[in-house]
């Protein structure tokens, strides 16, 4: 049965993880540079500015996705701990993320800089989401 803390963690994994796209892709962070290694060019950011809200609402669902099996996952590992939390964060990234965000380098002629770009926001954002669901997880 799905109870409150179990969507309601998750759900806020999510918004935290949102957060931190948003400052990772920030022209003050990393944002300038990732649309360079996209190609993208005005016309590029004007048309894709249109679709902005659809591209939102389908990284909430994704975040969230991720947020609950993180905490699935930490609740069958026993990893209740903020530490043990962003310890499964982190091998998770390394054994699902990583490869996945690679066969764009392998497959699709990505640049590596792109992957490392990429690569470090889900990192990033893994690590934040363990700290919250680890966190609540003593309260809920």
């Amino acid at each position: 049965m799905l109870t409150t803390s179990l969507l309601l963690s998750p759900f806020l994994a999510m918004v935290a993880s949102m957060v931190v796209g948003m400052a990772w892709y920030s022209p003050f962070m990393f944002g300038n540079q990732w649309i360079k290694l996209m190609g993208l060019n005005a016309k590029k950011m004007s048309a894709m500015k249109k679709s902005m809200g659809t591209m939102y609402a389908l990284n909430a669902v994704g975040a969230f996705v991720q947020a609950f099996i993180l905490k699935v996952m930490a609740d069958l590992t026993l990893a209740w701990s903020v530490q043990s939390v962003i310890e499964l964060g982190f091998w998770l990234w390394l054994g699902f993320i990583v490869p996945t965000l690679f066969l764009q380098v392998a497959f699709a002629g990505k640049s590596p800089k792109l992957f490392v770009l990429d690569a470090g926001y889900q990192l990033a954002s893994v690590i934040v989401m363990a700290a919250v669901l680890g966190g609540l997880s003593y309260r809920m």
